[in-house]
């Protein structure tokens, strides 16, 4: 869900690949990792009507947490144990055309390889689902490091935080869980004054909550597009 401007699908939400989740899922820090894989936006952010994306996305999630919960992994006897779960998601969200926030639904499904080892995981172990509201806001005081000589490419809000509740539909494994959302919206930093566009594959960057640049790793892009990242926090 990207504002116009671009606020991408939200959890607009993936390559299935692990992220190297064990080095970035510090104890206090995000337990999942969701990509936007696609988004097909139905209506367009206008003065007048609210913008409406349905998207598809997929990441990894921590074990242990509401999308990888420890009753799972037992149940699955994979040997050896694993330590995260691919997840996949197919949701859509709004915008208000106020841009006063906006709302989030997905559906989530755990998944594992089933008949091809070779491709990525397709069989659904855990399904649920998250219901959210987003605030539009969160970006504002956050100023981007550009070093004042580089203008930014991309969308209008590089953040969007979102927070909601997740409900797994196998109450065995969980019932509901708190999360909060940061949707990261990949953008280019580019000389000031400079006629350019964005090209595809090239380098892009996230932005950090205290305006940092993070620089979008290989495995971050989908056939040489910068994914929409977020970064999922339980509480």
């Amino acid at each position: 869900m990207t504002l116009a401007l671009k606020i991408s699908g939200v959890l607009a939400l993936l390559v299935s690949v692990l992220l190297a989740g064990a080095s970035r899922t510090a104890a206090a820090g995000p337990q999942a990792f969701l990509y936007e894989a696609v988004e097909n936006l139905t209506q367009v952010l206008t003065p007048t009507t609210d913008r409406i994306s349905h998207w598809a996305a997929q990441g990894t999630a921590v074990g242990g947490s509401p999308l990888c919960p420890n009753g799972l992994l037992d149940r699955l006897k994979l040997k050896p144990r694993p330590t995260s779960c691919t997840i996949t998601a197919f949701g859509t969200d709004t915008i208000f055309k106020d841009l006063s926030g906006g709302t989030l639904h997905a559906d989530f499904a755990a998944v594992i390889n089933s008949d091809n080892i070779a491709d990525a995981p397709e069989g659904v172990v855990m399904t649920g689902s998250i219901d959210g509201t987003l605030d539009l806001s969160f970006f504002f005081g956050v100023v981007p490091d550009l070093n004042a000589k580089k203008s930014l490419i991309g969308p209008s809000l590089p953040l969007i935080r979102v927070t909601g509740t997740f409900k797994n539909d196998d109450p065995s494994l969980g019932g509901t869980a708190s999360f909060t959302a940061t949707f990261r919206l990949p953008f280019r930093v580019t000389s000031a004054g400079k006629p350019d566009r964005p090209v595809r594959g090239e380098h892009a960057f996230y932005l950090g909550d205290d305006g940092s640049l993070i620089k979008v790793q290989p495995q971050e892009f989908a056939f040489s597009f910068p994914m929409l990242r977020a970064d999922v926090t339980f509480r």
